[in-house]
């Protein structure tokens, strides 16, 4: 079998690779840093349309539940006050469930 040469280190400062291929390393490592940097800013920049997006859609649906509670608020308050007994009997009612269901479980 024949002897392996050694094999280059790929550092700046090293004395056993070639002068040329030291010359291709260091520009293919400026390239790949380059690279990574785009990389970085291209990411950076989908990553804030991904929030900007996101915090469009939450402020719409914000908007929408608000006009749903809203509307749900008003109605109950109509019901009440057209209601008032048969409403008082449903708090009741309510209560006295949810105060035998916590109270079992105690």
């Amino acid at each position: 079998m024949s002897e392996h040469a050694p094999t280059p280190v790929l550092a700046e400062n090293s004395q056993v690779m070639d002068p040329d291929l030291r010359g291709k390393y260091v520009v293919a490592k400026g390239a790949v840093k380059d690279l990574a940097a785009e990389a970085t800013k291209v990411a950076a920049s989908y990553a804030g349309d991904i929030k900007g997006r996101a915090s469009e859609w939450v402020h719409g649906k914000q908007e929408v539940l608000h006009d749903q509670l809203d509307h749900t608020q008003a109605a109950v308050l109509t019901y009440v006050r057209k209601n008032p007994y048969k409403s008082i009997a449903i708090a009741a009612g309510a209560g006295l469930a949810l105060g035998i269901l916590l109270g079992r479980s105690r």
